[in-house]
This record gives structure tokens, sequence and C-alpha cells, in this order.
């Protein structure tokens, strides 16, 4: 096991330590269930990749769980009604759009190209409205929870587009030995560590 690989578990651990933690002094379960979900399918698919394994499936059953978990959540900070609708009806869309692209497109044995696709725009643009929203408040960014949950979402998926829009290249590349798919890995632990740092406020919002 080389020195990344250990860097990379030890973060996975981290972040359970920290999901665990944020669920017995906030009681935040729809945050605290997705982080922990969210590590151990990453962790899985790491496992699986390291042993040359297939661990496509992975994606697809990440894909979901980060559509349901990441609209809940910005729901759970919008006070909008109206706001609150629209990603409801976006969420459901794209929930129903992953069951159908796991079945007649890209099957659980290859990589839903498509739906990451799709799943990082949707993404990018929530994290992206959040930031122009927010940046016309008078609010103190750095202690705000959400701040690090969206720049951990806009940073992660930024990445991971330019990554799978270019899948099959990345493919090619892989058979020369070059392994493109470490990027995933990477943006894959600054999402973690963002996402530590915002549950990190979640508690000191609480003692404060």
């Amino acid at each position: 096991m080389s020195l990344l690989d250990l860097i990379i578990y030890g973060i996975f651990i981290l972040g359970l330590v920290s999901a665990f933690f944020l669920s017995i002094n906030r009681k935040k379960h729809l945050l605290s269930s997705f982080f922990i979900l969210f590590l151990l399918i990453e962790l899985l698919g790491y496992y699986l990749h390291m042993n040359k394994e297939n661990n496509l499936f992975t994606y697809h059953v990440k894909s979901i769980i980060e559509i349901f978990f990441l609209f809940q959540l910005f729901k759970s900070y919008f006070s909008s009604i109206t706001q609150k609708r629209y990603l409801s009806f976006i969420q459901l869309t794209l929930i129903i759009l992953a069951i159908f692209l796991s079945i007649y497109v890209n099957p659980l044995d290859e990589f839903n190209v498509v739906l990451q696709i799709i799943e990082a725009i949707a993404l990018i643009l929530l994290a992206s409205y959040y930031f122009y929203k927010t940046f016309d408040d008078n609010v103190d960014l750095v202690k705000t929870p959400l701040f690090w949950y969206a720049t951990a979402i806009f940073i992660y998926f930024s990445t991971n587009i330019i990554l799978f829009s270019s899948f099959y290249l990345a493919l090619e590349v892989y058979k020369t030995g070059l392994d493109l798919w470490i990027i995933n890995e990477i943006s894959s632990v600054i999402f973690i560590v963002l996402f530590i740092i915002g549950i990190n406020k979640e508690v000191k919002v609480v003692k404060t």
C-alpha cells in the first residue's frame, strides 16, 4: 500500500468520525447520513479500483445518493417555499433520469457518463446560485457551513465534469499506464476535507 493510499484511507476514516460526531452533537441526521454513505461508497470504489476490479456500479449508486441528499441539504438551508419546490422538482427529475439511464443507457457494469455530466452541471449551477445570492448578503461566509458545502460541491463536480466528459479518452490513456482516475480520487479528498470543515462549523454554531 502506497503513501497516497494511506493518506486517502486516513481522510476517509477522519470523515466517518466527523460525520458520527456531527450526528451526536447536532442531530443533523440528513447531513451525517449523506456523508457516511458518500464515504463508504467512495471507499468501496477506491478499494475495488486499487484491486483492478470493476467499480463502475458504485458511480450509479453514488449519483442517486448525491442527488437526493445534496438537494435536500440545500433545501434545508433555503427559506423560500418557491425555491424548495423548484429544487424538489429538479431533484425528482434527476432521480428518475438516473434510474432510466441505469436501465436503458449505461447498465450497472458500465460508467454512467451521461448522468454524471448532467448531475455535475445541475449541482454546479446550484452551488453557483448559492454564491451569487450569498455574496449580496452581509454574512461571514467562512463561519457559514453551507459555504463550505457549496465550495466542496463546486470544486468536486467542476473537476469531475472535465474528467467524465473525456471518459473514453481517459480509458485510452489508462491503457498506456497513466491513471487519470487519480484525479477523481484527489477531488474526492478535497470534497471530504471541505465537508469536514463545514461539519466543524455546524458544531460551533450549536456551541455558540
